[in-house]
């Protein structure tokens, strides 16, 4: 196993990740088989490729078609300070690094959920997740911003608030964060680590987690899981399995007051309109949300999406109640979707209420605008 580190000092110096194909080629021989599924063209062609000197007045190297249509590449110091280099038309198509790409390799190896992939403006890109439970994770992101930037500012870490919590931020080299983006994601609680420190590659070009990359990843999802096991620490009301979709859920009325959920072959847990979200804390009963929830189950799953006449607030009331059904069971996925002209859970709702209560009635189900 080995590192990649030349291939992380060029990623920490160009802010474009963009070369010809024969410098990526030449200054990454021992890594270009890692390297080259990573790269994709972008439509260009050189007009100069590096210089192996470095070191002379004019360089790098032009590109140069002779009379007799080859290619090459002339240093145009006067005297030369380095060889004339022949060329082929595929050694100067400049070529990007496909950050997508690279994400994905990323996430294969450290095991992660690569479907959460995102990319901000000024270098920072969602890389993936380790999901504990639904709608709780582990987030992992990498940050390209072209080598030491001592001027770089904090806006290029913005979107980190968007992201749960705890984070890891992946960076090229020790080098690539100002001070004041340090201090600031150690502020946050963002944990950050260079690529060179995280992956490792094999004979065959794979790429592997590090063992120090697979502790600290364990360690944070070990977080997530203490935080599920506090009182006040999340706000979920049941933590399903990573994965699980609204599909797998059936909501049950048992009385007005209370509902069981299961999903899958498991046993229901009964929740009441508190444990939902779902109570008027002035008054200490259920609250709007749970009549709308209540009037799916008597409607089987399904209401009409325009309001009956007479009543106001119908669509913000069933906006509400997806809002609270996402925050007490942690799946981001609509739970109630339209179907036409209908409002249709995509999850399974009943009313098995005993007759006595469907008689007696509920609280009344729909909201009036405040």
């Amino acid at each position: 196993m080995r590192k990649l580190t030349n291939f992380w000092e060029t990623l920490d110096l160009l802010a474009t990740a963009i070369l010809p194909a024969i410098d990526w080629r030449g200054g990454h021989p021992s890594e270009w088989q890692v390297i080259a599924p990573l790269l994709a063209n972008t439509g260009r062609t050189a007009t100069s490729v590096a210089c192996p000197s470095g070191a002379g007045e004019n360089c790098p190297r032009k590109v140069i078609t002779l009379s007799d249509g080859r290619l090459v590449a002339e240093c145009q110091d006067n005297p030369a300070t380095c060889d004339r280099l022949d060329l082929t038309t595929q050694d100067i198509l400049v070529q990007k690094l496909d950050l997508q790409r690279f994400s994905g390799m990323v996430a294969s190896a450290l095991a992660l959920n690569p479907e959460g992939f995102k990319k901000w403006s000024d270098g920072l890109f969602h890389i993936g997740t380790r999901d504990v439970v639904a709608g709780r994770s582990v987030s992992v992101l990498g940050l390209f911003q072209g080598g030491s930037q001592p001027s770089k500012g904090l806006s290029a870490l913005d979107p980190l608030t968007q992201i749960a919590q705890p984070q890891l931020l992946l960076v090229p080299s020790p080098y690539t964060l100002s001070a004041d983006q340090e201090r600031h994601l150690k502020s946050i609680g963002t944990e950050v680590r260079t690529f060179d420190d995280a992956l490792l590659v094999d004979d065959q070009g794979t790429v592997h987690a590090s063992a120090v990359l697979s502790t600290l990843l364990g360690q944070l999802e070990a977080k997530v899981t203490q935080s599920l096991q506090t009182a006040t620490g999340n706000g979920l009301a049941l933590a399903f399995p990573p994965g699980t979709r609204w599909g797998d859920i059936t909501i049950t009325f048992i009385s007005n007051e209370h509902i069981n959920v299961s999903y899958g072959n498991t046993p229901a847990r009964k929740f009441e309109p508190a444990h939902m979200g779902m109570m008027d804390r002035r008054t200490g009963r259920a609250n709007r949300q749970w009549g709308f929830l209540l009037a799916f189950a008597v409607g089987g799953g399904s209401l009409p999406v325009k309001a009956p006449r007479g009543v106001r607030g119908y669509q913000k009331q069933k906006q509400l109640l997806s809002d609270c059904l996402q925050a007490a069971f942690g799946i981001a996925e609509e739970p109630i979707p339209s179907e036409g002209s209908d409002y249709r859970t995509a999850f399974t709702i009943r009313d098995n209420r005993p007759v006595t209560a469907k008689q007696l009635g509920s609280q009344r189900i729909f909201a009036e605008d405040d």
